[in-house]
């Protein structure tokens, strides 16, 4: 299980270097770019859109794998606060097996469009890229997902009834940064 664990670490380490070190900046200067072409020749760049649609794409799925090892997600807690105590103990589970299941089914659709887009050679309208990329992209996405929820304690959504995981020294609400 350690294995796996480093291995799933070593995978998330990339998608996030990946989202930091290429698609943010993309999709900044994609963006200035696109913002400078609109202010002094009052048109856009005729890709603009295309290239930063798909970079948005590449950003959810490399970002996925991350805030689940994380355990960044957003959660709603109104289950927690039931007092039966045989469910507080099985929420935390059942949430774990959802997500993962949720996960699977994310990796295949991924899958099923990846097989579709090569066989009907989808490319986007204007500069002709091939989507099958990012539908592989999203199958990969939901397996990585799946399997840091199985493996790794802790990741996933937030547990019901639990206290919100702890902020790094500084970060606090309330408390003034100078």
């Amino acid at each position: 299980m350690a294995i796996i664990t480093q291995i799933t670490g070593k995978w998330v380490t990339l998608c996030q270097w990946i989202n930091n070190a290429a698609v943010i900046p993309g999709l900044l200067l994609i963006v200035l770019a696109d913002i400078a072409a609109r202010t002094i020749w009052q048109a856009p760049i005729p890709w603009s859109q295309e290239v930063v649609g798909l970079l948005i794409l590449v950003l959810f799925f490399t970002g996925l794998p991350v805030i689940t090892a994380r355990s960044e997600w957003l959660a709603v807690d109104f289950l927690g606060r039931w007092r039966n105590n045989i469910l507080q103990r099985s929420l935390p589970v059942l949430f774990r097996v959802a997500v993962g299941l949720f996960f699977l089914i994310i990796a295949a659709g991924g899958a099923y469009a990846t097989r579709e887009m090569l066989l009907y050679k989808e490319t986007s309208l204007i500069l002709a890229i091939p989507h099958w990329p990012l539908a592989m992209l999203m199958c990969l996405s939901g397996l990585l997902s799946a399997l840091i929820v199985a493996v790794q304690p802790g990741a996933g959504p937030h547990r019901p009834g639990a206290s919100p995981p702890r902020m790094p020294p500084g970060n606090q609400p309330g408390k003034k940064v100078h």
